[in-house]
């Protein structure tokens, strides 16, 4: 197999933030959106629609409670992820840069 692998560390490293930061935007609209939601309650009623409704939009609502707040840590993980790359490329390039100039 041939081929080589190259990054460019700071041009990796410049872009990490945005993820990191595109997770922290992302988990405040979920709490806000959140909030919100959770200030409604049960506004729906108890009637047959009501419990119809429920039965519906509970698990659906489940699902992006838990959703968001994971997306939005897997963004920050990205973001930590891509400066850890860079950082360990230059440290690999140090190392062999100094294995051949030593």
């Amino acid at each position: 197999m041939s081929g080589e692998f190259w990054i460019d560390q700071e041009q990796v490293r410049a872009g990490a933030p945005a993820f990191s930061d595109l997770g922290t935007r992302l988990r405040e609209a979920f709490a806000q959106v959140q909030g919100a939601l959770m200030a409604e309650g049960t506004c729906w009623g108890q009637d047959d629609y009501g419990t119809s409704f429920e039965k519906e939009y509970r698990p659906g609502r489940d699902d992006v409670f838990d959703f968001f707040p994971q997306a939005a840590q897997a963004l920050c993980d990205i973001g930590s992820g891509l400066a850890e790359s860079a950082d360990t490329a230059d440290r690999g390039e140090s190392a062999t840069h100094t294995k051949f100039t030593a």
